[in-house]
């Protein structure tokens, strides 16, 4: 292998930094935007389209938000190993390369797209799944430190 283990880790700052703040504003942001679509449409927020749009808008803000961090592991994955010093050194090359700022988000258009289909129904399916394990006291509320009882008291048989 050309350039040996190093070239595995190739990226590896890119690919955290996009982790990062991809998750950090799609989880973050899904609860605002769900009580912001439930504001707007009327709609209560156990709805399942209030989930799904809020899912979609999260996941789209998200992506949108990670996308220059995308760009950069890209291009520093495929490049020649010691192309990039770093991650600072592939954003700005990057801006400088065409595009200026705006060529940051280089592909993010189908990366947003993905992005909302995914985070409509995983987010959605994820509050659903978290109020269903809540009622039935799977889950135990910020006092019980979130703690799983088991079994939980109404499935409970015996």
């Amino acid at each position: 292998m050309e350039g040996g283990v190093p070239v595995l880790y190739a990226g590896l700052g890119a690919a955290l930094a996009r982790a990062a703040t991809y998750s950090a504003v799609r989880v973050g942001g899904y609860e605002r935007a769900r009580g912001g679509v439930a504001a707007a449409t009327g709609l209560p927020e156990s709805a399942a389209v209030t989930k799904a749009v809020a899912g979609a808008s999260a996941g789209a803000a998200g992506a949108l938000v990670g996308a220059p961090f995308e760009l950069a592991k890209t291009r520093m994955q495929a490049a020649p190993p010691g192309a990039y010093r770093h991650l600072g050194d592939a954003l700005v090359r990057s801006a400088a390369g065409g595009g200026g700022l705006a060529g940051l988000w280089r592909g993010g258009v189908p990366a947003v797209a993905r992005a909302a289909a995914v985070n409509a129904a995983q987010l959605g399916v994820y509050d659903g799944a978290k109020g269903w394990l809540r009622s039935v006291g799977g889950v135990g509320g910020a006092a019980a430190g979130g703690a799983w009882r088991w079994p939980p008291r109404r499935l409970a048989v015996w």
